[in-house]
């Protein structure tokens, strides 16, 4: 089956529509570690016909292991007794192809996700509420139920790409539930801001999200971008995705990192669209707001493809604004985003919410009182707004069910590793 014949096809006039969809699935707003429980499965794939199941891998350290696909495969990955969650990264060596994962079924056979890629439409959306595509790189993040393990067994995953080719990465997570973990942070920073007040400031914020879920913040460096970050101290002009992107990528680059959570910390996040590729200009409720409506952050991806995936699509985006030391709570809230909780407890419209069973709802209908069509965090006081998760800025609390599926994304590692 042809796939796509990338973006450009978008504009000729009446081509066979190809299985992936010609527009970048719109990032929401919004992440590794030299762990000892956790450990990548192995995986298998071949083009549609049935594939040849590799088997299953003892628990062991966390290693990435790569597997190049032709237009569209199935990768299986390999789950066994114990394994709390799996984070599959498609990527392509071409940044501007498109990548996506198409279907994935569970080892009873079950449907879990399936998506018309054509079409840009989930058909079945249990695992994530969006669809999983976008240029350059996807991630799929599949948790457990709290309290629970993964189905062990074979989990199948169909990835498709309009490219020649696509990098497939697995890594599955598995430990003591009671077990404290750790989040790693480097913070590179493009604005001018005071370097020293931003760790002593962000830590015991993001700490105090954490600390009651048996998680908290590791190392923290926060490092000057200098002139390798001058092309990005404003973000989204052109393209906020593309442009964040960009960043994430130089961010990289200039630092080495591959196992922290990565915030890019510039002087403003403009409104721009959120993919120059894409042509459509942004939703208003995908990016972290003040009151005021200014964008505070921006997850470039989510989940995201942070410790097994490219660069590209693993950091976030904070606004310096005026003090750059009160931002700690929002660098967390992106950063939370790509580590797998892709959706806000409630959206900006009070129509769209989360579907973790102990997060609150804000629904328009009983709180807005103001009635301009969405819901503010005055309007949801005692109804959510202080989750961190919340749409608008202020939260400052995770659910048990929250903090449950973020603990097993490969940025949270085992305390005292590394």
């Amino acid at each position: 089956m042809a796939l796509l014949l990338g973006l450009l096809a978008a504009c000729s006039t009446t081509p066979a529509l190809p299985p992936l969809a010609l527009q970048t699935a719109v990032p929401a707003d919004a992440v590794v570690p030299t762990p000892t429980p956790t450990q990548t499965a192995d995986i298998t794939a071949i083009a549609t016909p049935a594939p040849t199941a590799s088997p299953p891998v003892a628990p062991g350290p966390v290693r990435t292991i790569q597997h190049t696909v032709n237009d569209e495969a199935e990768v299986v990955v390999d789950v066994v007794e114990g394994d709390r969650a799996f984070l599959l990264t498609v990527s392509s060596p071409d940044p501007s192809e498109l990548v996506g994962v198409r279907q994935v079924l569970d080892p009873t056979g079950d449907v879990r996700y399936r998506a018309n890629l054509r079409a840009t439409v989930l058909i079945v959306d249990e695992l994530h509420p969006k669809v999983l595509a976008d240029t350059g790189a996807v991630a799929l993040f599949v948790t457990s139920d709290p309290g629970q393990a993964l189905v062990p067994g074979q989990w199948r995953v169909t990835v498709t790409t309009n490219g020649p080719t696509a990098d497939v990465a697995v890594a599955v997570t598995r430990g003591d539930p009671e077990a404290q973990r750790r989040m790693d942070v480097l913070v590179w920073v493009t604005a001018d801001v005071d370097l020293a007040a931003i760790e002593p400031s962000w830590r015991p914020a993001m700490d105090a999200v954490l600390a009651p879920h048996g998680l908290s913040i590791g190392a923290m460096d926060v490092v000057a971008a200098g002139e390798a970050g001058a092309a990005h101290r404003v973000i989204g002009v052109a393209g906020l995705a593309d442009e964040g992107h960009a960043a994430c990528t130089a961010a990289s680059a200039a630092t080495g990192t591959s196992t922290a959570a990565v915030v890019v910390l510039a002087d403003t996040i403009g409104e721009g669209v959120l993919s120059a590729s894409a042509g459509r200009p942004a939703p208003a409720g995908l990016a972290y707001r003040r009151p005021d409506g200014a964008i505070s952050g921006f997850a470039v991806a989510s989940p995201g493809t942070a410790v097994v995936g490219p660069a590209s699509h693993g950091c976030v985006l904070v606004a310096a604004g005026e003090r750059a030391a009160d931002h700690g709570l929002v660098a967390l809230h992106e950063l939370i985003h790509v580590a797998g909780l892709t959706a806000h407890t409630t959206e900006r419209d009070g129509l769209a919410f989360d579907r973790i069973d102990d997060t609150p709802e804000c629904p328009r209908a009983t709180h807005d009182s103001d009635g301009d069509l969405r819901v503010s965090a005055t309007e949801c006081v005692g109804a959510g707004a202080d989750n961190l998760l919340f749409w608008a800025e202020g939260g400052h609390l995770l659910s048990p069910a929250q903090a449950w599926r973020v603990r097993w994304h490969p940025l949270f590692q085992p305390a005292g590793q590394g």
